[in-house]
């Protein structure tokens, strides 16, 4: 069973392509999709593998899939506008640091300003050059704060809190 904690969302399906069941993707991650076992998409909350049959490039920006098990547009249209996902162990992810830390680990973290609880963080946008935390406030609000480790004082694994101490006014800007 593939854990969603030892995966990573790396790209997104974004449509289908012809009747012979290929689809577009956006690939997030300066990694060769060939070079991985898999990749792995939430169906219904499971995460499933498929294997790729074959991939050519479309676009600057995006790619041709052909994955096992789908032949026509009807199957392919199943897995349009869901994210992809890699495992972990299979990427070579310069940015995490020496523990073998990811962003993506924080998830479910609550997060603090001091001593100050401002919220959840509830997922990671990566989509642009500087990665973001998206936090949840008690409101249930989304809000963004970079992630940096100039704004990390500390991470306790044990109660899953991240300590911040963020410029002023940043949180004024959510």
């Amino acid at each position: 069973m593939i854990r969603r904690e030892d995966t990573v969302v790396i790209g997104r399906i974004l449509k289908t392509h012809g009747i012979n069941g290929e689809v577009v993707a956006n690939i997030d991650y300066d990694i060769s999709l060939s070079d991985l076992t898999c990749i792995v998409l939430d169906m219904d909350g499971i995460l499933v593998p498929f294997f790729l049959n074959s991939l050519r490039q479309r676009s600057a920006e995006s790619l041709l899939l052909k994955i096992d098990g789908i032949n026509d547009e009807v199957q392919a249209s199943e897995i349009v506008n869901h994210d992809i996902f890699a495992q972990k162990r299979e990427l070579d992810l310069e940015d995490n640091d020496e523990d073998g830390f990811y962003a993506t680990d924080l998830i479910g973290y609550g997060a603090l300003n001091g001593d100050i609880h401002i919220g959840k963080v509830t997922d990671i946008d990566d989509s642009t050059e500087n990665a973001l935390f998206i936090l949840e406030d008690n409101s249930g609000n989304p809000f963004y704060i970079p992630i940096t480790e100039d704004f990390i004082v500390c991470i306790d694994d044990e109660a899953k809190t991240i300590e911040f101490d963020l410029p002023k006014g940043l949180l004024e800007m959510k």
